[in-house]
């Protein structure tokens, strides 16, 4: 049983030797080589200052430095703070401070930023560059590498100490620092190898950034313990999916979102069964593409439900009864347990929507939650509020234990008294032969508190042209309830994102539209006005 993450680099490394562990940025490295650089990484931050404990924040993008550094943390016993590299000067700003960060490495790309803000954070003593930089203050990583011999001492490093501090989005205002002990990076991998029958045949490929919890403690550290290998790409890049995955020879990839849609929907290819996948993993695959996805591809698309908060706490099976195609999440994993609520936190019969809410039981080798969030109590416990972590997802639960997605509690719509599910209203949406993708967001209405706006980024060569949005209207009324049955009709040349591809609805809800397309009237208005006007009156 491993106590850390530095157990773990330097115990594959003697058991697993000269095997290939990651390829990354066209290079390779065996598990010796890579523990033996990350000492040498875990030398250079001992020489600047860091010890048991203190925060280096990381703001890189898909990179194999940024497992070097990780890793020389992980040595030290030093916390890491991976920042979205998507975050503009305000966001950094408020992470490197709010983490107490000591050091922040970066890339020659953000460099200016970072440099821009420095005085905002007065943790910050260094400022360390990837590249070759003409800022005297700002150290070369690599020239500064070149001094160090590999770092030896051995401080003691306990599976309840804290690994990384891992910040949300902050879809609801600042980004929350969630505090992972050294057990969040060694109880995840196991559950998520055990549930797809993993071996140290495997060879995992990842296109989602190592800022997320996803790569980090499942394709990552996954590889790590098992004595797999692991594969990072820059991001996802569709057109050369299929070259990367039968070039690395992968057995499995980690997808998000629209991922599987976008490939489905590329045109059909020799290739699209010249690989070796078994399993994908990931979360948000459309109900409609699920089943057509595997098909076509000759793979497993198995579902998830995680969180940075959680961990990954539920999988679909790979075996009997898979639920393809159904919003299923899966059930929970071993040690942990779930319950659908109320507002008063009363649990619901089967088949009742209301909020997920999870609990662990003890593990001898630690917990796989956060330990709380960092520097702030208060969010801290109303999250865990009666002792469950309170998701903020909406979800429901069938007689044989399977739970099964519905939305995001802050993205229920609710119109003249009836609560909506936007991922309903979207995926009624996308089943439209002519979309691509589609995001339901709220327009607040006097009369009926909200209504129903949908944006909608059409297929290659569509436009309002060839589908009219009272096309999509008379879709939606054959086949939802009235009530649902979007009132805006909005089309975008493409949704704002975070780096692990999810719409930032918060963006779309902000940002009302110049023009869409009004039902109730049949023809184009400005949102933007109207709402205006109404909040005059």
């Amino acid at each position: 049983m491993f106590n850390s993450v530095r157990e773990v680099i330097e115990q594959s490394a003697q058991k697993f030797g000269k095997k290939k562990f990651l390829y990354c940025d066209e290079k390779e490295l065996s598990f010796e080589e890579i523990n033996l650089i990350s000492s040498k990484v875990a030398s250079l931050f001992h020489e600047l200052g860091v010890t048991k404990g203190d925060k280096v924040a990381l703001y890189l993008p898909n990179c194999i430095e940024f497992i070097y550094c990780w890793f020389g943390l992980a040595k030290l016993g030093a916390v890491l703070v991976p920042i979205n590299n998507f975050f503009k000067s305000t966001e950094t700003s408020y992470v490197l401070d709010n983490s107490d960060s000591k050091i922040v490495v970066t890339d020659n790309n953000a460099l200016e930023m970072v440099l821009g803000i420095r005085e905002e954070c007065p943790s910050i003593e260094y400022v360390i560059s990837i590249q070759q930089s003409n800022h005297t203050s700002v150290i070369s990583f690599y020239d500064f590498l070149e001094k160090q011999t590999p770092y030896l001492s051995s401080v003691e490093i306990k599976r309840d100490d804290d690994a990384a501090i891992l910040y949300t989005s902050g879809t609801t205002g600042h980004p929350k620092g969630c505090v992972e002990p050294q057990s969040y990076y060694l109880v995840n991998p196991r559950l998520w190898a055990e549930a797809l029958e993993l071996t140290s045949e495997d060879r995992v490929l990842t296109p989602l950034p190592l800022f997320h919890m996803n790569p980090q403690i499942l394709s990552v550290m996954g590889a790590l313990i098992l004595g797999a290998s692991v594969i990072v790409l820059d991001r996802f890049h569709p057109k050369s999916w299929w070259e990367d995955v039968i070039k690395y020879k992968a057995t499995q990839f980690h997808y998000l979102g629209v991922m599987p849609a976008i490939l489905y929907s590329m045109q059909p290819s020799l290739k699209d069964r010249e690989h070796n996948v078994r399993v994908t993993l990931g979360a948000g695959i459309s109900n409609e593409y699920h089943q057509l996805y595997e098909e076509r591809f000759g793979l497993q698309a198995v579902e998830v439900f995680g969180m940075t908060e959680v961990g990954l706490t539920m999988v679909t099976p790979i075996h009997g009864e898979r639920k393809v195609g159904t919003g299923c999440m899966g059930k929970t994993l071993p040690g942990f347990h779930a319950s659908v609520v109320d507002e008063n936190n009363q649990e619901l019969p089967n088949g009742t929507v209301g909020e997920l809410v999870i609990i662990e039981d003890p593990r001898p080798e630690g917990s796989a939650m956060m330990k709380g969030y960092y520097k702030n109590p208060e969010a801290t416990q109303k999250a865990w509020e009666g002792g469950w972590f309170h998701t903020g997802d909406m979800v429901k639960k069938d007689e044989d234990g399977f739970f099964y997605f519905v939305d995001r509690k802050k993205d229920i719509i609710r119109r003249s008294g009836e609560n909506i599910s936007s991922m309903e209203v979207e995926d009624c949406v996308k089943a439209h032969p002519k979309v691509m993708e589609a995001a339901a967001v709220p327009v607040p209405d006097h009369i009926r508190e909200q209504e129903v706006r949908v944006c909608i980024v059409l297929k290659e060569g569509e436009s309002a042209a060839t589908v009219p949005e009272q096309e999509i209207i008379d879709w939606c009324t054959e086949r939802l309830a009235y009530f649902k049955v979007p009132r805006y009709v909005e089309y975008i040349n493409e949704f704002p994102k975070t780096a692990s591809q999810k719409i930032q609805k918060s963006i779309l809800k902000e940002n009302l539209p110049v023009q869409c397309f009004d039902n109730v009237i049949k023809a184009q208005v400005s949102l933007k006005e109207k709402i205006s006007s109404a909040a005059k009156k």
